[in-house]
């Protein structure tokens, strides 16, 4: 086992107690090591149960022992109480913000500057795009470990996406190691800089995974935001959190309260959605912060460049069924709450 996960990640050394996404494969990366279990051992591991894993000695013992321990690790991961992940995340952000002092007052500062966190994502992107094309002054927090390296990815992805920024805008990119990091993991005088300047926070950013499970992506989409409410409340900026319908039921009403019971059957990245959207309820009453939601449904696709993420899993299922030549229609996926076509929103100060 050991020899054949190194193979697959191409590590240097190996821990059964080492996490498994310390391997840092994604999604193809699960399904060539499924296939390579299956192929030396003889054993089905499917890729969503490799994701549901927590440990490579977890699955040492799958591999070795069969469905019994498969039965106990499954079991261990739907014993998560998301209730208490709010709670536990919510006191921390009360201990954040006590500690740094009073709530800052709005004063004079420019009403027409923002910070987009997730800004070399698929929708942070496009939203970036949009404001510098109307005329906001745009801090895009981008992660990288220097102002060029982080200015390098996101103009990648603005060229990967066929957008452009005006010549004559306003805009600035900030190096983060990662939101999920204290002061989302900006230097020091960059903190400073945006606490100063920022009036509006659109917080886009988010590690996406339909197979991963809640474990592997809290610290980004529950931490993160954590650390984007802090933000919010220490410089009285307003808050423009995008969440996602990911979590809502098939059928359900979009309303401020979906059922907790309702997530175990859903994927890591809708429950931690779910407990970072309900941290972020708790905070608009306490500390208290200016903040929306928006739940945006399945993006896929610019309506006249065509550009799109094509990693995503619907990308994927289209590119796959046009590859086999199947026929384009397809039955539509049930409506949940008021979801429709998805357009860019535009920040108005009032």
């Amino acid at each position: 086992m050991r020899q054949l996960l190194l193979e697959v990640c191409q590590r240097s050394n190996l821990d059964v107690a080492d996490r498994m996404s310390s391997l840092s494969l994604d999604s193809l990366g699960m399904v060539r090591l499924s296939a390579a279990i299956a192929r030396k051992f003889k054993v089905e591991v499917p890729v969503n149960i490799l994701f549901s894993l927590e440990t490579l000695g977890d699955l040492e013992r799958v591999v070795l022992c069969g469905p019994k321990v498969l039965r106990n690790v499954l079991a261990k991961k739907n014993m998560l109480d998301f209730r208490a992940e709010v709670r536990i995340a919510h006191a921390a952000l009360l201990e954040d913000v006590t500690s740094h002092g009073t709530k800052k007052e709005m004063g004079k500062r420019d009403l027409r500057c923002v910070l987009l966190t997730g800004a070399s994502g698929f929708l942070g992107a496009f939203i970036a795009s949009k404001l510098a094309e109307l005329g906001w002054e745009v801090l895009w927090l981008v992660r990288g470990i220097s102002q060029d390296e982080a200015h390098q990815r996101f103009s990648k992805c603005l060229k990967f996406y066929r957008l452009s920024i005006p010549g004559c805008a306003n805009v600035t990119v900030l190096p983060s190691s990662g939101v999920e990091r204290v002061k989302l993991g900006l230097a020091e005088e960059d903190f400073s800089f945006v606490m100063e300047k920022v009036s509006f926070i659109v917080h886009c950013a988010a590690l996406v995974s339909g197979l991963r499970p809640y474990a592997d992506l809290s610290d980004i989409n529950v931490i993160g935001t954590k650390e984007v409410i802090a933000l919010a409340y220490q410089s009285g900026a307003k808050l423009i959190h995008i969440s996602t319908m990911g979590f809502v039921p098939d059928g359900h009403k979009e309303v401020r309260e979906i059922p907790v019971d309702s997530l175990i059957l859903r994927s890591g990245y809708a429950q931690s959605k779910w407990v970072a959207e309900e941290l972020l309820w708790q905070a608009m009453e306490k500390p208290g912060i200016d903040a929306i939601v928006v739940r945006p449904g399945n993006i896929c696709g610019h309506s006249e460049s065509g550009a799109s993420n094509p990693k995503d899993a619907l990308s994927m299922l289209l590119i796959g069924r046009g590859k086999l030549k199947l026929p384009a229609n397809v039955e539509a996926p049930k409506k949940r709450g008021n979801e429709q076509s998805v357009r860019i929103f535009i920040l108005c100060p009032e």
